[in-house]
């Protein structure tokens, strides 16, 4: 339903996937953030399964700055197999917010000009690291993100006062599914958000997927969850369906 493409972002030209609805538009637009192996064909087929739902996605490659790099296999990744894991998490490390929030700037100028994207609110959803990006992205542009959403996403609470900032700078309607078994967000990050986001009044649902781990919702990973991934489906459809 896409088609590859190359968006200027903050630091030059990077590889993107665009998925447009069969259907008349104008339509609303979608900002999806990859998670931490990269621009790949499952996240294409994913791009495309929202692009069905009447949707326009624009999914870049965030590790543009790095240039070529060998693609990573989830299985590998996960399993720690000949240093993948490292590599991975190299990446990850060399990502800066106020680089990818630049990106996510100019992605807005890029949606904003094309005719096949309604005019309002933009959505944003992201995965592991790119859950992170996505509700970064609602506090960095509160007044063109109208909802977000991450799955088994991470780094929200980096220091003692992130929730209340996120409280404070958010507008968009906030949607968390948080992984029962997840290092990077454990009951406790779930309970400060909730209060941050109350105190704010900031309509959010943060979510415990029973049973699932990080990564549960993609499905080239080892903890790939079938269940839970379709669960994951519906929530998105209805919270964009709502909120935008």
């Amino acid at each position: 339903m896409g088609e590859r493409m190359t968006i200027q972002l903050a630091d030059g030209p990077a590889p993107a996937y665009f998925a447009t609805p069969k259907t008349d538009g104008p339509h609303p637009a979608v900002l999806f953030y990859m998670d931490a192996l990269g621009l790949r064909q499952t996240l294409t087929q994913m791009a495309d399964r929202l692009a069905e739902s009447g949707y326009v996605v624009l999914l870049p490659e965030l590790y543009y700055r790095a240039g070529e790099y060998a693609p990573f296999e989830g299985k590998k990744v996960f399993a720690k197999v000949e240093g993948e894991f490292e590599r991975v998490m190299g990446m990850v490390k060399a990502l800066q917010m106020d680089g990818v929030m630049g990106d996510t700037e100019r992605m807005l100028e890029e949606l904003a000009l094309r005719p096949e994207v309604k005019p309002g609110p933009v959505g944003t959803v992201g995965y592991c690291m790119g859950g992170g990006f996505a509700l970064a992205a609602g506090c960095h542009f509160p007044d063109r993100i109208g909802a977000v959403m991450s799955f088994h996403g991470g780094g929200f609470v980096t220091e003692a006062e992130s929730p209340d900032v996120i409280g404070e700078k958010m507008h968009a309607a906030v949607y968390l599914g948080v992984a029962e078994t997840d290092g990077r967000h454990d009951a406790a990050v779930s309970e400060r958000l909730e209060a941050a986001l109350t105190r704010a009044d900031v309509p959010h649902q943060i979510e415990v997927y029973a049973g699932a781990a990080h990564g549960f919702a993609v499905p080239d990973l080892p903890v790939f969850d079938a269940k839970a991934s379709e669960q994951h489906w519906q929530r998105m459809l209805a919270w964009f369906g709502e909120h935008l």
